[in-house]
């Protein structure tokens, strides 16, 4: 189960930030394996446990955190959207299959972009965060020279 984010600083909460982001990302590329050998090989065991959004690791991060005032960002709303769209995409794609024995081809492609899109979110909060951090001196969480520079010439 995952933690909060980290209270101790604001360096300490961006480095968690960062590790679940992640995280996110590994734990979601698996789960997009699973549901597809789902949808190929029927018979394969079924990837019920993170069928909902809130059940993967992710999902319930984000639930724990969301109020957090890095976490509370129209960026961070926007890759929970998504990822909740993506989860959906599966959940309708897998019940379909096991109904009728096909798969939805425009669903497929519906879920398709979804990961991709949520992956594509994933890398730029990343960035964000990084670059954020290259900002911030570690130990005082105080911005560093450059920053504070750039700050009083402009």
């Amino acid at each position: 189960m995952p933690g909060s984010v980290a209270n101790g600083g604001m360096a300490d909460a961006e480095r968690d930030i960062l590790a679940e982001l992640d995280k996110a990302l590994g734990e979601h590329v698996a789960l997009l394996l699973r549901w597809n050998r789902k949808l190929v090989l029927p018979d394969s065991p079924a990837p019920d446990t993170e069928d909902d959004d809130h059940d993967c690791d992710f999902g319930a991060w984000y639930a724990l955190n969301r109020h957090n005032r890095l976490i509370d960002q129209p960026a961070m709303h926007a890759l929970a959207t998504t990822h909740q769209q993506l989860h959906d995409s599966a959940k309708r794609l897998l019940s379909a299959r096991d109904v009728d024995n096909e798969v939805d081809s425009a669903e497929f492609d519906m879920m398709a972009l979804r990961a991709e899109s949520f992956f594509a979110q994933l890398r730029r909060l990343e960035r964000a965060f990084r670059t954020a951090r290259s900002d911030v001196d570690p130990l005082t969480g105080t911005y560093n020279r450059q920053t504070m520079m750039g700050d009083l010439n402009a």
